[in-house]
């Protein structure tokens, strides 16, 4: 459990990136690319794998839910987006896992 709440650092690290850029004069696009691209990325696929490990889908949604109480912002929809991708990842995962584990079980897969 621990390693998979590691994987959920990833997205805080990609918050962190966004608040320094944020705050530096740096050009907007890789700004919005950032929020638009890498922290809902970067939440998808940590989920996902915290998801295969074993983790609770709720506990995925912390880095959306972190970006939308940071005042860098002033719309909470890339917070939102974050959380329900998050969520969606960590089920796609759990999914993933379980279905593995019942064909082991039933004995496919064997040749």
């Amino acid at each position: 459990m621990l390693r998979a709440s590691l994987l959920l650092l990833i997205p805080l690290l990609v918050i962190l990136l966004l608040y320094v850029l944020s705050h530096s004069d740096t050009a907007v696009a890789v700004y919005l690319v950032c929020l638009w691209g890498l922290f809902p990325l970067s939440c998808a696929l940590c989920s996902f794998f915290a998801g295969k490990q074993g983790l609770h889908p709720f506990v995925c949604t912390v880095p959306g839910i972190l970006l939308m109480l940071l005042p860098l912002l002033m719309s909470p929809v890339p917070g939102i987006t974050g959380a329900i991708v998050g969520l969606v990842g960590c089920v796609a995962g759990l999914t993933w896992q379980r279905q593995k584990t019942t064909k082991r079980r039933h004995g496919h897969g064997k040749r």
